[in-house]
């Protein structure tokens, strides 16, 4: 039997042991278990032990001895070998009662003589504070109507015609007093000086003192921006150009070639420097033949950015074959057919 030493209530006990087969080797074992023998002879098991610091072999546990009673405790753990023998190992453990040094550690020294001086104490002075609150019950008598605290009703202070508060740190006004503030009337902004006044006159003169309206800004039959700086269109508005260097017929041309022009982009499939499967589809097979691929200068393969070459074949599912190209494109190139 192993004797683990000696504790108090409250105190965790380890245990543990290498468990060896026959040979004297040391292995790990199988159905391992632990027992407690109480200190008034009954017997309890025990959480099952667990291999301690990875070690083959090495088991063990901890016992919590929180309500435990005082005097000897005794642990059995006891598990199979590969040998088939049942290995046992016993421990034991002295558990002795709190002394007063214990318990004071848990609650602290008392101040006076003993725990219960203290409390004595502290029941003095209750009674002290009972019979001066009483006292002074007694001599104020009816707290309404005491001498020395004012007697006013709430009623009574915000009767007062003429108040102020000294102290207005941190006063906001409410919503309702920020509407009534905007909702004063223009006519009672004619104070000289104050903002009033000055906003009225400043809105009231804006634009020069014209009296033009919007309306008839906007139908005035000449007018230009003299600065145009900076200006763009959206992206929902056309552009509708009559003429070009003063032809109507330069700018319908235009437009007949640009509507000519396809663009489009790479997708995976086919790519090489030869051909290229694209997102367009054509009404026919061959029908892009002879014409100019162009890639964008913008395009992602930088070695293809403006690069031209002339289309030799189409299929109707899109996909081009040209004359070598420098490199093969990539998904997401770019380029137009002209």
């Amino acid at each position: 039997m192993i004797y683990l030493g000696e504790f108090k209530a409250g105190d965790s006990v380890f245990y543990a042991a290498n468990f060896h087969n026959d040979t004297g080797t040391v292995e790990d074992p199988s159905a391992v278990a632990a027992q407690l023998r109480a200190s008034n002879g009954t017997w309890s098991d025990l959480t099952a032990p667990a291999k301690q610091n990875s070690k083959v072999g090495h088991y063990g546990g901890t016992i919590d001895t929180t309500g435990f009673s005082a005097g000897q405790h005794v642990i059995r753990m006891a598990g199979t070998v590969t040998t088939g023998k049942a290995v046992a190992t016993e421990f034991c453990f002295m558990l002795v009662a709190n002394t007063a040094a214990d318990i004071y550690a848990r609650l602290g020294a008392p101040a006076g003589a003993s725990v219960s001086a203290d409390v004595a104490a502290i029941k003095s002075e209750t009674a002290t504070i009972l019979a001066d609150t009483n006292e002074l019950q007694t001599n104020q008598g009816d707290w309404l109507t005491a001498t020395g605290f004012s007697t006013h009703s709430a009623a009574d202070v915000w009767a007062v015609a003429t108040r102020a508060l000294t102290d207005k740190a941190g006063f906001s006004l409410s919503a309702a007093g920020v509407d009534a503030i905007w909702d004063e009337e223009q006519a009672g902004h004619v104070t000289a000086g104050t903002f009033g006044s000055y906003l009225d006159s400043a809105v009231s003169g804006a634009g020069g003192g014209s009296g033009a309206t919007a309306e008839e800004v906007w139908t005035y039959g000449t007018r230009a921006l003299t600065d145009k700086a900076g200006f763009s269109l959206s992206a929902d508005q056309a552009v509708n150009i009559s003429k070009i260097n003063g032809s109507a017929d330069a700018a319908a041309r235009l437009a007949l070639s640009a509507a000519a022009i396809f663009n489009g982009a790479a997708i995976a499939g086919t790519l090489s420097n030869t051909q290229m499967t694209t997102n367009l589809t054509f009404d026919a097979a061959s029908q892009m033949n002879g014409r100019i691929l162009i890639f964008l200068r913008d395009t992602t393969t930088a070695a293809l950015r403006g690069q031209a070459t002339n289309i030799t074949g189409t299929t109707a599912a899109g996909r081009l074959t040209f004359t070598a190209l420098t490199t093969a494109p990539a998904v997401g190139d770019t380029f137009i057919i002209v």
